[in-house]
């Protein structure tokens, strides 16, 4: 057992892919998506995924050109593996705060979803920015879909409708304020 265990963490690319097969139950992923998630490249990202095929954590469809990969979910080290990866590769507020450092116009930023585990809310990051446009907005998003090792569903407002659309109690916005989040940043009133 120990020999698997340190064959399964054997480098910091299969533990984020194997992070970013554990925290989507059900869900197929393919080499290119996670190279884009994790800042490899596809070849790199195929060659962790088939590792944990061979380790017995992951199993794999279709063709070598369209190959897809789902968790075991029978495998005994599933859920401890599982439950110690969605702790250890979830960025923490000092992580998120961290990516947005030199962000201009920033007035707050919320973390929900996946970087709250609350399963339930379709947005894992919140961003309310004076400039929605800067280009180091996409950057930060970017950093902590890395750390996180799974793709971020992320919301940017301006601050004027993110105002209009809490006076409106917009379902957005609602789902993810009642359900569990976390303010990260927040400059605003």
């Amino acid at each position: 057992m120990f020999r698997d265990l340190a064959t399964l963490m054997n480098s910091p690319l299969r533990i984020k892919a194997l992070a970013y097969i554990l925290k989507r139950p059900g869900v197929e992923g393919t080499p290119a998506e996670l190279a884009s998630v994790a800042g490899t490249s596809k070849e790199n990202a195929a060659k962790e995924l088939a590792a944990l095929v061979r380790l017995g954590m992951l199993r794999s469809r279709g063709s070598s050109r369209d190959k897809k990969y789902i968790a075991d979910e029978a495998d005994l080290l599933y859920a401890p593996i599982k439950n110690l990866l969605v702790e250890a590769t979830t960025p923490d507020d000092k992580d998120i705060v961290q990516a947005f450092k030199g962000v201009r116009g920033l007035w707050l930023v919320v973390a929900a979803g996946v970087l709250a585990d609350e399963a339930r809310s379709a947005v894992d990051l919140l961003v309310v920015t004076r400039n929605p446009d800067e280009p180091d907005l996409a950057k930060a998003v970017k950093k902590i879909e890395s750390l996180a090792a799974v793709p971020i569903r992320y919301a940017v407002l301006e601050v004027e409708e993110y105002l209009g659309r809490r006076q409106a109690y917009d379902r957005m916005l609602r789902d993810i304020f009642e359900y569990a989040h976390h303010v990260v940043i927040e400059r605003g009133n």
